[in-house]
């Protein structure tokens, strides 16, 4: 075009020249390349930390237990009450099998088998646990006590915090 903004005829093409193929420039699929390569790398350490926030692991929980209550102050600390239909000193030796270490009250599991002498509404057990998953730790506290009648020999209450820093803090 020319400055008057009609069609300049000296610059068309003309009908039987070839056009000039556009290549893209090597450097510019290598960068491509390597940016790709980085971003896959670093994708795969993000996304399992994403996964580790959207679904944090559940503190080891016994067979046959009934959900009493559940109470989430905020996300990454629970606090369950669970009844159960084995005796408390079974769930002491569940719990230290899953890590715990745990304190039983005196003249309540006798000796090493956990063997349980009832008493009704007492305190039996108390375990800590700390799980590492991801970058993260969650730290976990299980208070066992007996139930008040056959039906329900034992209840537990099983706290959860998860520690966000990415670094382990003591147990609760």
């Amino acid at each position: 075009m020319n400055n008057s903004g009609s069609p300049d005829q000296q610059s068309a093409v003309e009908p039987g020249a070839a056009a000039i193929p556009r290549a893209v420039p090597w450097r510019l699929i290598i960068v491509g390349g390597v940016a790709l390569l980085l971003a896959l790398v670093i994708g795969t350490q993000v996304i399992g930390v994403l996964y580790a926030m959207a679904f944090p692991p559940s503190p080891p929980l016994p067979d046959n237990v009934t959900l009493v209550s559940h109470v989430n102050p905020s996300y990454g600390v629970d606090d369950w009450v669970y009844q159960s239909s084995g005796d408390p000193c079974s769930l002491a030796v569940f719990y230290e099998a899953a890590g715990a270490s745990c304190e039983v009250s005196l003249l309540w599991c006798d000796g090493a088998d956990y063997t349980t002498v009832y008493r009704a509404n007492q305190h039996v057990a108390r375990c800590y646990g700390t799980t590492p998953f991801s970058i993260f730790t969650m730290h976990w506290q299980v208070l066992i006590a007996s139930g008040n009648d056959s039906s329900s020999p034992s209840e537990f209450r099983l706290r959860r915090e998860v520690s966000w820093v990415g670094s382990p803090s003591p147990a609760p």
